[in-house]
């Protein structure tokens, strides 16, 4: 479920990236109070249906920071003074922290960032307050980093995608304060091979030499060899066991926190 305060969404283009329109419902909020009222308007309707009563629910707000207050948005003033909207989403968190978690609810709120004029501590700060941002049990920073140009282009020529820097900022699930480049393509999204490509040449885990790039499939045998990402796409189609043996060696770096195990490569409690 997409709460769309921006009303930017494009569902062509969301589809072109994996999405699968049958299963998304949007919203487009024109208040916090709305926007949280849905919420659990959204989770009475969808559990009224017998095939749908477990299943998972994602929620994803974007943005918080664009959506106004009733007030804002009535009075076109700040009458309730700049407080109100972080009083009423400390107030909102509260009872979604209680209610949610036990109907396998998530919910993720899209922040902004804005520049502050303090010359001390951070350059950047998210708006709202700070009732999110105790509440959460994970927050991620998201910053743009290098441009991705295809193969061969030119000065001048537009990207097809850019670096996507992460960082743990606070995880209630695993340990915080890690971060990762991921490649994020125009065309295709996020990439998990670019982005364990990244991860292992960040660690140190990749031969490098004279511009290319070796990694170890198996134990005995001659490393794969590639220039760049489109050459390491071109392997995998042909070898489909690298991507495999790349995301081994990725949970060697970050091994899984207690609770979690992989089958069939994909990351599950392990029921305890």
């Amino acid at each position: 479920v997409i709460i769309d305060s921006e009303c930017s969404i494009d569902m062509a283009r969301a589809e072109m990236l994996g999405v699968n329109p049958k299963f998304l419902i949007t919203y487009p909020a024109e208040t916090v109070e709305k926007g949280m009222a849905f919420i659990y308007l959204q989770i009475k309707q969808i559990r009224s249906q017998p095939a749908l009563k477990d299943a998972p629910i994602l929620f994803v707000w974007d943005t918080i920071a664009a959506a106004p207050t009733e007030p804002e948005r009535t009075d076109l003033s700040y009458s309730q003074g700049m407080a109100h909207k972080p009083r009423l989403l400390r107030e909102a968190m509260r009872k979604l922290t209680g209610d949610l978690p036990h109907q396998k609810v998530s919910v993720i709120f899209v922040n902004q960032s804005i520049a502050t004029l303090n010359p001390y501590g951070k350059k950047y700060i998210t708006p709202g307050g700070g009732g999110i941002k105790f509440h959460a049990s994970l927050r991620l920073e998201l910053r743009r980093g290098d441009w991705i140009k295809a193969p061969g282009s030119k000065a001048g020529d537009a990207p097809i995608g850019m670096f996507v820097k992460m960082r743990v900022e606070k995880s209630k699930i695993a340990p915080p304060h890690r971060s990762v480049s991921v490649p994020l393509f125009y065309q295709t999204g996020y990439s998990e091979l670019g982005a364990m490509h990244e991860l292992l040449n960040e660690k140190g885990l990749l031969l490098k030499n004279k511009g290319w790039s070796y990694f170890q499939v198996e134990e005995g045998q001659e490393p794969v060899a590639y220039q760049n990402l489109y050459h390491l796409y071109q392997l995998v189609q042909e070898n489909p066991q690298i991507i495999e043996k790349m995301r081994d060696k990725c949970f060697e770096v970050f091994p899984l926190p207690p609770g979690r195990i992989r089958i069939d490569g994909k990351v599950v409690s392990d029921g305890s």
